[in-house]
């Protein structure tokens, strides 16, 4: 009878602590992640995500010192959306609807329009025990759509798989419920070019019922024998990249949340050296 009781009262906590990361825990392809929390069965999550980013600095390929590099710019809408398929299983998929403009060495600009990289997701719950969490994440991207098969671009033709471990943790603190998530992920990228591993942490600090506050740490690595070939702001080519975000979500009722932020590139190598801002409109039903 008492591990009966005790194990009604974990499965209460679980439940608990699920709507509140179903809620607070949200992905921006191009900025972070999904989190490790699965959608609850039969539940949808839509996200689209609105950005602005320019750069007219490099990392340099040498050192990662900032260098001047003529101006590129992009305009993103990136749906994401997810769902969950079974108890445990969440099945998913983003896309980037961009526009390009980068500056040539001459002074001349050339622009750019198409569906960035997609990318498709399934991420299984693999152990729980109440506000913690850990889940497994296989990925694949498939290759852009750009109008001109010559102007910028900020994608590559080929695959690409991944494999993601992530974690989660609620706590309480101050009389708020928070979280923290971290990913660990390994990319394969298929063609002349190398592979990737990215580490990502996330931090949400709940102020009130509406008001939570995300501080986000992402990062970039290209693999041990990836020559860099050639310079890319786009992130074509092999690279490391530091990005930090900090964005603050307004929660309006428990179908609607926005978000608003900014992000910058910290640190890196063979790569832009710019950052840009952003907001999201969140959906759940």
């Amino acid at each position: 009878m008492l591990c009966r009781f005790s194990l009604m009262i974990r499965e209460a906590a679980r439940k608990a602590y699920r709507p509140l990361f179903f809620l607070c825990t949200g992905f921006l392809p191009s900025f972070a992640w999904a989190g490790a929390w699965t959608q609850p069965e039969g539940k949808s999550q839509l996200i689209t995500n609105f950005s602005f980013y320019k750069t007219t600095e490099k990392f340099s390929e040498d050192d990662g010192e900032r260098q001047a590099t003529p101006r590129f710019t992009k305009y993103e809408i990136n749906p994401y959306y997810e769902y969950g398929w079974r108890d445990g299983i969440t099945l998913g998929g983003s896309t980037f609807l961009q526009r390009l403009r980068q500056r040539g060495e001459d002074g001349q600009t050339e622009d750019n329009e198409g569906i960035g990289e997609t990318e498709l997701f399934a991420r299984f719950r693999v152990w729980e025990d109440g506000p913690a969490i850990v889940s497994v994440q296989p990925l694949i991207k498939l290759p852009p759509v750009y109008r001109d098969g010559d102007g910028p671009k900020a994608g590559r033709r080929e695959h690409d798989v991944e494999l993601s471990l992530l974690g989660g943790y609620g706590f309480s603190w101050l009389g708020q419920d928070h979280y923290l998530g971290l990913r660990g992920g390994y990319r394969r990228r298929f063609g002349l070019i190398g592979d990737q591993w990215k580490f990502d942490a996330e931090l949400g600090l709940r102020y009130d019922e509406h008001w939570m506050l995300r501080p986000q740490l992402s990062v970039t690595g290209k693999g041990d024998d990836a020559d860099l070939q050639f310079f890319s702001v786009s992130g074509q080519n092999n690279y490391d990249l530091t990005r930090l975000q900090l964005v603050a979500n307004y929660r309006i009722s428990e179908r609607y949340t926005v978000e608003f932020g900014g992000f910058k590139h910290i640190g890196g190598d063979n790569t832009g050296a710019g950052g840009g801002v952003m907001t999201s409109l969140w959906i759940t039903w």
